[in-house]
């Protein structure tokens, strides 16, 4: 995530930056949702999730400078928390009743999904420079809803501000407020999902669970929405965090989008944006797309957390 002249170094994360706060204001429409299965539901009776493509310049959406959090916004933060911990638990219910040979199923246009397991059909995209990792990954997860980013857009000031600052980073000055996180931001103000980070506060001091990762990606991409995850690959192969077929002569700070999980939750869907990048050397031997466990997501994500 920091730009620089070395491919190898690959959007090296930077824990603090100091930065002036900008930020979409939040979504008015927010509900929790109180029908864990109502996504599930609208797949089978073969409605569509998908929005309209919708293309998106860089003036359309303006960051409200004046958003703080404020009370009403903790009290949707903590509904989300519980829907999603509910939504969890149902998931870890299902699983352990379910016959595999007989759970129903289904796959169209929007992915794979059945009791146990919802795998997004997001596309990938290379990102375009090896500082651009968050751009990439807000673009798949911005185009399997329709809309149409491209990666030059969301480097500017009114989303990610990766230009200006040479990496996309997890939060500006502190990590307090939803208006520190430009990745909240952007994928908030153009989708109007009430995305959130997790953790809140000083990055890696309060590292995110395996269990608590589970448990958001599970309820966010059930939702047909994608996860953002930003962290560090330890150079070390025998690390947890240490992603598949990532470098091991240094520590390389990223973002990636997960898209789905499998097996109620344990194993996490990935869409990598290094993969194949012409802005970076070892890109080519990364799959664009790979499953992990979420002990391995939640050891990545350690230094820094997620966008869901």
């Amino acid at each position: 995530m920091k730009k620089t002249t070395n491919i190898t170094a690959i959007c090296l994360a930077v824990a603090t930056l100091v930065f002036a706060p900008n930020g979409f204001a939040a979504s008015n429409d927010y509900e929790p949702n109180v029908n864990t299965y109502e996504v599930f539901e609208n797949v089978i009776a073969g409605n569509d999730v998908l929005d309209e493509e919708s293309n998106i310049s860089d003036s359309v959406f303006q960051p409200d400078n004046s958003f703080r959090a404020s009370d009403e916004e903790q009290v949707k933060i903590q509904e989300k928390e519980a829907q999603a911990k509910k939504f969890y638990q149902e998931r870890q219910t299902l699983k352990k009743v379910s016959d595999q040979s007989k759970q129903m199923a289904i796959e169209n246009s929007a992915g794979f999904y059945s009791s146990t397991s919802c795998v997004l059909n997001m596309v990938q995209y290379p990102q375009e420079k090896n500082y651009y990792c968050g751009n990439g990954t807000a673009r798949s997860i911005l185009m399997y809803k329709g809309y149409n980013c491209s990666q030059t857009t969301l480097a500017g000031n009114s989303y990610l501000k990766t230009e200006q600052y040479g990496n996309t980073p997890w939060y500006l000055s502190n990590g307090d407020s939803d208006s520190q996180f430009p990745m909240v931001n952007t994928l908030r103000g153009i989708t109007g999902f009430y995305y959130v980070p997790a953790p809140y506060g000083n990055a890696g001091a309060n590292p995110i669970s395996a269990t608590e990762l589970s448990e958001k990606v599970v309820y966010t991409t059930s939702q047909y929405y994608g996860v953002a995850i930003c962290g560090t690959s330890m150079a070390s192969s025998s690390h947890a965090s240490h992603l598949p077929n990532y470098p091991t002569n240094t520590n390389i700070g990223h973002w990636i989008a997960s898209n789905g999980y499998k097996n109620s939750g344990s194993t996490i869907c990935i869409v990598d944006p290094v993969a194949n990048s012409p802005a970076v050397s070892w890109g080519s031997n990364v799959s664009p797309k790979y499953d992990i466990s979420n002990t391995k997501a939640a050891a990545f994500a350690a230094t820094k957390g997620i966008i869901w």
